[in-house]
């Protein structure tokens, strides 16, 4: 992952359906300072990490068993749309702090409570089937 961390400018990155257990690149400083759109889905890594993408609007993981936060992350201001379905999420809580988020995609986790809930302010879809 390390090279594609001098892509400074993309906007659009869709890394979906590797083998990548590690996407750390994201939570280092001005390395994806454009990107909007981001697509790990269906990848190996298990913890959600704290992203550092000033500009990110989507942001997909799902497939990854993702249960585990890193303990850096404090939310992110500007996504309007989270896919996580398939995962091992079993509370709201990693998606606090995000007050532009408008549609989360939790399907198929393993959901106990929905603490973090009231975090999401701006919220208007929340998916929660088969959890």
């Amino acid at each position: 992952m390390a090279p594609i961390k001098d892509l400074t400018k993309i906007i659009t990155l869709n890394l979906s359906n590797n083998r990548i257990k590690n996407v750390a690149v994201f939570a280092m400083e001005d390395c994806f300072a454009n990107l909007k759109w981001l697509d790990i889905s269906n990848n190996k890594f298990t913890e959600f990490p704290a992203f550092k993408c000033p500009k990110l609007e989507y942001l997909n993981v799902n497939g990854n068993k993702l249960e585990k936060v890193n303990e850096a992350w404090t939310g992110h201001e500007n996504l309007r749309i989270v896919s996580a379905v398939d995962n091992k999420f079993k509370s709201l809580v990693p998606f606090k702090a995000m007050p532009k988020l408008e549609e989360l995609y939790m399907a198929q986790n393993m959901l106990v409570s929905l603490t973090g809930l009231e975090a999401l302010p701006a919220l208007k879809k929340l998916h929660l089937r088969r959890i």
